[in-house]
């Protein structure tokens, strides 16, 4: 009897050992699983300036020697430069508007001269090499019969000699009022060229004006066709062009705004025969004229435009770059430029990182009336550095290109080297990955670039749409204190803004604001700017604000989403208590969204859960007086956002994909085993589970749970 109590004792210990191991298991497969719905983040970095490689001027010691136009640089194919311009220290054009010749230098890879030559037009503003090595060049002529520009076209050969020319003068409507020339020459997929530029009081759009002008050559100089294009009846003018990967071509400008009253730069999308698909027009209103001077295509098929805007509304200018899709819209911009003084981009070029060089001119920074300024940025256009060039006197950049080595060549006119008077400049900087070296005069005046963040909380009903803001400004950790930001809202995506107010950051760089607003609801833009200072560079931020009146259950309460992300279709469905809308913005950084739920909806957080395209995600939870809000990040694409007030079901919350059934099969397996091993140790120990049926047994019946099977000796009764 003992005997079997021991061996009873043992099979227990077995039995509670084997079931122990089976659950912890079972809860380290869950806990694996359970760890395949958390996320991550990844930030960015940035470049350092690159070394100044060399510099050169070229021109006389009488007479000005100038380049204008954002194509007046190029890489020959031998690793050399050919400069484009005007003189009046060389050549001897007759029929010349202030003595002007039209100048076309080449030099080799250092930027020593090979050979210049001028020619019988007025001003070179663009040259692109030929397939052939020769050059085509364009820009205007004065034509002293009409005394007005006609458009001014040469082909030359390697070196430089003149292979045909074109002078086009527009079709006449309106007497002697019709001017032309061309700002832009590109190399279209037929062999032939395209031009943009100006034209006024054109055959299709009479009456005086300025308009955009494209002009369709042949390969050998043959006007194929030319169309003029306005906004409205609004002077206009078509200042860089390009061709697009549908063949036909898009071209960045600028319109005036009706009265006179300053303008917008504009962006116009044309077919392959010059019709036109749509336009778009960007900021404005804040005196003089904005300008879309430069314009490349992305590889989605958006846009980058880069120019001046003056719609801070100070009366002084700043550089400006606004990235669009593929219709033209607008997905973010970017300013820089310091208040009080004047600043813009007069050429721009997509480099191999997938970031963009700026060229153009600025007083914010440096040491003269002007310098040349060069500005280095990525993907999404935050800054990634910045040079001045320039001493006591004016400088400007007007023309910039990537080459071959990584580097980059930026081309302009200044009065601060040189012969004397105005000359052309040409500077040659290293690759960003190059180590910066001492380098001589013109010295790089870099400016730090502080960061800035903004972030929105609101409430609507039918009668009241408030906004209360909140940021901060600081510099390496370090808040600027008593500078002002200015505060400014857009409800049509960017084409226009309104002015909110200005406000003054504190003692740690915050600021505070309230927005009473439109009673509306709907997709809005938020964007913040610090126009600069001596110490530190121009930032603006923009965030995207969208906001809905909660109509199915009470129409005071509303739920918002502010992201640096663009937010569209935004959503309740009071049947599943689920919030849904759209992320959307340019791969490779992070985005953030903050969302705001009434606490009225909403009384216990805990209820609430968050997907990203029908997975998981974890957020950050924290409360205002009368709003639960949600943050998380995201990488930047395009994103399904839902959102459930109320707990979702284990199984329509987890979207199991092939990896989930995977780890649940294998838990399954995994008991089958422990089952079957332990069944196997049953019967190789010969152990059988009788059940007593009588409340009390007797002294002739097993009444252990668990007894070795007794043989019966021969000839003893059963």
């Amino acid at each position: 009897m003992k005997h079997t109590e021991r061996r009873i004792r043992k099979v227990k210990k077995k039995i509670a050992s084997g079931l122990i191991l089976t659950l912890l298991l079972v809860a380290s497969f869950m806990i694996a699983f359970s760890l395949q719905l958390s996320t991550s983040a990844q930030g960015t970095g940035s470049s350092n300036a690159p070394a100044l490689e060399w510099y050169k001027t070229y021109g006389g010691a009488t007479g000005n020697s100038e380049t204008y136009g954002t194509g007046c640089v190029i890489q020959t194919s031998d690793g050399g430069y050919a400069v484009a311009g005007w003189t009046t220290s060389y050549g001897a054009n007759a029929n010349s508007y202030e003595g002007r010749s039209a100048w076309l230098v080449k030099t080799d890879s250092n930027g020593n001269v090979q050979w210049n030559k001028t020619y019988n037009g007025d001003d070179f503003n663009t040259v692109i090499q030929t397939s052939d090595g020769g050059y085509a060049i364009a820009g205007a002529s004065w034509n002293t019969t009409r005394s007005a520009f006609d458009l001014f076209v040469v082909k030359t050969d390697a070196e430089g000699n003149v292979q045909w020319s074109l002078t086009y003068i527009p079709s006449v409507s309106g007497g002697s009022l019709d001017w032309g020339g061309a700002y832009s020459i590109i190399p279209t997929s037929d062999g032939g060229y395209v031009l943009s530029g100006s034209v006024r009081d054109a055959p299709d759009n009479p009456g005086g004006n300025w308009c955009g002008w494209v002009v369709k050559l042949t390969a050998n100089g043959q006007l194929q066709w030319d169309k003029s294009y306005q906004l409205n009846g609004l002077d206009a003018g078509a200042h860089d062009i390009i061709q697009t990967s549908d063949g036909g071509y898009a071209f960045a400008g600028a319109v005036l705004s009706s009265g006179g009253n300053g303008g917008k730069m504009w962006l116009v999308k044309i077919d392959a025969n010059g019709n036109e698909q749509w336009d778009q027009t960007y900021l404005g209103g804040g005196g003089p004229t904005d300008s879309a001077n430069s314009v490349v295509q992305t590889s989605n098929g958006g846009y980058i435009v880069a120019g001046v805007t003056y719609s801070s509304g100070t009366g002084y200018s700043n550089g400006v770059i606004i990235k669009t899709d593929s219709s033209g819209n607008l997905i973010w911009k970017q300013t820089y430029g310091i208040a009080g003084e004047n600043s813009g981009v007069n050429s721009m070029v997509q480099t191999s990182d997938g970031g963009y060089l700026l060229a153009g001119y600025t007083n914010s920074v440096g040491t003269s009336t002007a310098d040349v300024w060069v500005v280095k940025k990525n993907s999404s256009g935050n800054q990634e550095w910045n040079e001045t060039f320039g001493t006591a006197n004016y400088s400007e950049a007007t023309s910039v290109i990537q080459t071959n080595d990584e580097g980059y060549a930026v081309a302009g006119y200044t009065n601060s080297f040189g012969a004397g008077n105005y000359d052309f400049l040409l500077v040659k900087l290293a690759s960003s990955s190059s180590t910066p070296t001492p380098s001589p005069s013109p010295t790089p005046s870099p400016l730090p670039t502080p960061t800035l963040t903004v972030n929105c909380v609101s409430s609507t009903s039918y009668n009241s749409f408030n906004v209360q803001i909140n940021g901060n400004l600081a510099f390496n950790g370090t808040g600027i204190s008593g500078v002002p930001i200015l505060l400014s809202y857009s409800a049509d995506n960017g084409a226009s803004w309104q002015s909110l107010t200005t406000v003054n950051t504190d003692t740690n760089g915050g600021f505070l604001a309230q927005w009473l607003g439109p009673s509306a609801s709907g997709d809005y833009l938020l964007n913040a700017t610090y126009s600069g200072s001596a110490t530190y560079s121009s930032v603006s931020t923009v965030v995207n604000l969208a906001v809905m009146p909660f109509i199915s259950r009470n129409a005071n309460l509303a739920f918002s989403v502010e992201s640096n992300a663009t937010v569209s279709a935004l959503a309740f469905n009071s049947t599943s208590n689920e919030l849904s809308f759209i992320v959307s913005g340019p791969s490779g950084s992070t985005g953030y969204a903050n969302v705001y739920i009434s606490r009225t909806l909403v009384s216990d957080a805990s209820a609430i859960t968050a997907y990203k395209d029908g997975n998981s995600i974890s957020y950050t939870l924290t409360s205002t007086a009368d709003a639960w809000v949600l943050q998380f990040n995201f990488g930047l694409s395009t994103h399904q956002i839902t959102i459930y007030l109320a707990s979702k079901s284990t199984v329509s919350a987890i979207s199991l994909n092939f990896g989930n059934w995977l780890w649940v099969i294998v838990v399954v397996a995994v008991i089958v085993v422990l089952v079957a091993a332990i069944t196997a140790w049953f019967k190789r120990n010969k152990i059988r589970v009788v059940w007593n049926k009588t409340e009390e047994p007797h002294a002739e019946t097993e009444s252990v749970l668990f007894a070795p099977k007794q043989r019966r000796k021969c000839g003893e009764s059963t």
